[in-house]
């Protein structure tokens, strides 16, 4: 039986088959980079290899996916109106999430 301090050690850090250790932090800063197809191939495999392991991850990564998904069933012939681009623009602004 593990003690609360390797417990906590596996969630915090979960090793990959190429010995990256990846934090759950740096898991989720990624996820959408890692979704993407946008990192390095050892960092994927990495993330991969947390998500798999680390059911908050895993959460997390569920959560994207089916946004994603149904981002993707959205229809491109009926566009959002300029008046929801400004307040989805202003949210992102206020949030520091876009310049």
């Amino acid at each position: 039986m593990a003690n609360a301090p390797e417990q906590q050690q596996h969630h915090k850090s979960v090793r990959s088959m190429t010995s990256v250790a990846v934090s759950c932090r740096d898991t989720i800063e990624r996820l959408w980079e890692y979704l993407d197809g946008e990192l390095e191939p050892g960092m994927t495999a990495s993330i991969r290899h947390h998500v798999h392991r680390c059911r908050s991850c895993q959460a997390h990564h569920d959560a994207a996916v089916a946004f994603l998904a149904k981002v993707a069933r959205v229809s491109v012939s009926d566009p959002a109106t300029e008046a929801l681009r400004e307040q989805v623009d202003a949210l992102l602004r206020e949030r520091g999430l876009t310049s």
